[in-house]
């Protein structure tokens, strides 16, 4: 079970993956096999090394940690990935969350943080 910490990150976090998602996407639709330049794969690897340790044991590869910067990859590469992680937090969101009153909505389950 997450902490509040946890779980605000994960709300913080998947959006601004979601988003990056939709821009990378729109470039990929354009030119699939351009690459990204350095100022992106920056920002996307530190969103990616976040997940990375929110998600620990669902992340989407075990093998792969951010992209390398000195191997720039693709739009669709990268759209690629992106769409993993958002798979992933989809997972751990189904795998930390119960049911609500109305079975319409999920509800965290929480770690209290406080040890005793």
């Amino acid at each position: 079970m997450p902490t509040q910490k946890e779980i605000d990150i994960y709300e913080e976090l998947r959006p601004k993956i979601a988003s990056v998602r939709d821009t990378i996407k729109a470039l990929s639709a354009k030119k699939p096999d351009e690459l990204l330049n350095i100022f992106k794969i920056r920002r996307i690897n530190i969103l990616i090394e976040q997940a990375n340790a929110l998600l620990k044991d669902v992340k989407p590869y075990k093998d792969f940690d951010t992209f390398k910067e000195d191997e720039l990859p693709s739009n669709s590469d990268v759209l690629m990935i992106l769409e993993l992680y958002l798979e992933s937090f989809h997972r751990y969101r189904l795998n930390n969350t119960t049911h609500g009153i109305w079975d319409t909505e999920r509800e965290w389950k929480v770690t209290n943080s406080r040890k005793k």
